[in-house]
């Protein structure tokens, strides 16, 4: 079987075979299989549906692209494309499959589903003020948690005096804008069960006792950068489902 080799380093080659493993160890090779398939998924459902790019929306994409990358001379793209490993009609190829794509995505991906989602789904994407502190003796967690409840405005002050948290203690304990998926599901569900004002803890981790204090709540906006997020979102969800649908199989 032809191994040509890629590249010699101090007298030792690396050749096609030893990337291919290097590749399959590291997970990189199968998660390249299954965007390769994704892909295929998205190209089937293009061709059975009658979209398709244009010669000219391709030529106006690899315009874009050499003003995007300053390929402004022919040795210059010849020269990018040699550090890829490709050739203009493979540079070509993938161009069109993003165009490809990019249309498949807004024929199933509509306004009104985004919209509809991000509605049946707005709670899910609150985000939430949150402080914390975090000490390593559980008796001087429960003493401060005691002393928050009688007066809660007390919270920054004591952050900054027994926190063991660098990041946070000298704001405050202030952690930021904190969406769900950030933290732990246990201690999620509880800070965003709760109301402004509350305290949640102490929570034990890795030997560290954490009192949590929520500010306030942050609903979500329906932006176009958010829209933009969730449409990929429902368009890989779509892709997944239309997987379901095709035939998927070894070679014989």
């Amino acid at each position: 079987m032809d191994n040509p080799v890629i590249l010699v380093v101090a007298g030792s080659e690396i050749t096609n075979s030893d990337v291919s493993i290097y590749l399959k160890a590291t997970g990189a090779y199968k998660d390249a299989i299954q965007e390769l398939v994704r892909r295929k998924a998205v190209s089937d459902y293009a061709e059975k549906n009658n979209i398709s790019v244009s010669d000219d929306e391709l030529q106006n994409e690899v315009n874009d692209k050499r003003k995007e990358l300053k390929l402004f001379a022919t040795q210059d793209v010849q020269k990018y494309l040699s550090g890829l490993g490709l050739n203009i009609d493979q540079w070509a190829d993938w161009l069109d499959y993003s165009l490809l794509e990019g249309k498949v995505k807004d024929a199933v991906i509509t306004d009104d589903s985004i919209e509809k989602y991000f509605a049946e789904n707005k709670l899910q994407f609150r985000k939430v003020h949150l402080y914390k502190i975090s000490l390593d003796n559980k008796d001087k967690s429960d003493e401060i948690y005691m002393e928050l409840n009688d007066d809660g405005k007390k919270f920054f002050d004591l952050a900054l005096q027994y926190s063991n948290d660098d990041t946070t203690k000298f704001g405050g304990g202030y952690m930021g804008e904190i969406g769900r998926g950030t933290l732990k599901l246990v201690l999620e569900q509880k800070v965003f069960a709760t109301q402004p004002g509350d305290l949640v803890g102490p929570v034990e981790d890795n030997g560290n006792f954490s009192i949590y204090m929520v500010a306030d709540f942050i609903d979500a906006e329906l932006t176009d950068d958010f829209k933009a997020k969730l449409k990929d979102t429902l368009f890989k969800m779509w892709n997944s489902g239309y997987l379901q649908s095709i035939k998927v199989e070894l070679p014989k």
